[in-house]
């Protein structure tokens, strides 16, 4: 029996293993909310000095998304 799990924030269904939100580390969340957590965090630290890989990666992330 497949056990389906609903994300605190975008509050669709997932199976497998939920993530912790890095927000107030104990929310379980799914895996594509965790990824654009830290993608967040990642454009957030670059945003005074963006290096072009930097934006590349960002990019290339939100593309699969």
């Amino acid at each position: 029996m497949v056990r389906y799990t609903v994300c605190f924030y975008c509050t669709r269904e997932y199976t497998g293993e939920g993530k912790i939100s890095r927000r107030d580390n104990k929310t379980e969340i799914c895996g594509v909310c965790a990824e654009f957590e830290a993608l967040c965090e990642l454009f957030i630290q670059n945003i005074q000095q963006p290096t072009e890989t930097a934006l590349e990666t960002f990019y290339q992330i939100l593309s699969i998304v």
